[in-house]
């Protein structure tokens, strides 16, 4: 049994609020969170971040506000899933 996303967990967005005044901000975010059979997102756990604080915040919160479609089938499941980013700025000339 699957759940699928119906919104998109962007945490890069979030790093973007916080970017303009924290340029050097970059880094990985690993969060494992688990959904219950509605879809909902009911625990969030940190397993790392590299980031600052308030792009936690942001990540965490856009995790709860994130809805998942329930199994088709409607039996009692919850599904435990680990989400993971690295985020960077890219400087335009930049090749590495």
């Amino acid at each position: 049994m699957y759940f699928q996303k119906k919104d998109n967990v962007n945490a890069r967005l979030c790093w973007e609020k916080e970017v303009n005044t924290k340029h050097n901000l970059k880094g990985k975010f690993e969060a494992e969170f688990i959904i219950d059979k509605s879809g909902l997102v009911v625990k969030v756990n940190i397993i790392k971040n590299e980031l600052d604080k308030c792009v936690e915040d942001c990540i965490v919160g856009r995790l709860y506000t994130t809805k998942f479609e329930p199994p088709k089938d409607k039996k009692e499941i919850k599904a435990t899933v680990t989400y993971s980013c690295v985020i960077e700025a890219i400087v335009p000339g930049d090749v590495g």
